[in-house]
């Protein structure tokens, strides 16, 4: 599962635990119910983790779209990217709605 933040409750609730290996943002759950899950939010700014950051929100999307247009045009994130990047781009700007989402 992806999630843009962090869902407390479920974390809590559905026992999920930090990944071992210490990277920050990924979780998983009881080996019974076998579901990762990605906080969007709290990956690490790297060029790593770039592609999934687009998937954010606010700040994180912003920094993340910078990023992107940052890196040379031959840069293969960029390749990937640019399909998805231009909704991503009209999507940032547009504030949203609690209840939209």
């Amino acid at each position: 599962m992806i999630s843009l933040g962090r869902p407390d409750a479920g974390i809590d609730g559905l026992g999920f635990r930090p990944m071992p290996g210490g990277l920050r943002g990924f979780y998983e759950s009881p080996p019974l119910h076998c579901t990762r899950l990605v906080v969007v939010s709290e990956l690490p700014v790297t060029r790593d983790t770039l592609l999934v950051r687009l998937l954010g929100a606010g700040s994180v999307l912003k920094h993340a779209i910078a990023e992107l247009q940052a890196l040379p045009v031959e840069a293969p994130e960029r390749r990937l990217a640019t399909g998805s990047a231009t909704v991503t781009l009209d999507r940032a700007d547009r504030p949203c709605a609690a209840n939209q989402r």
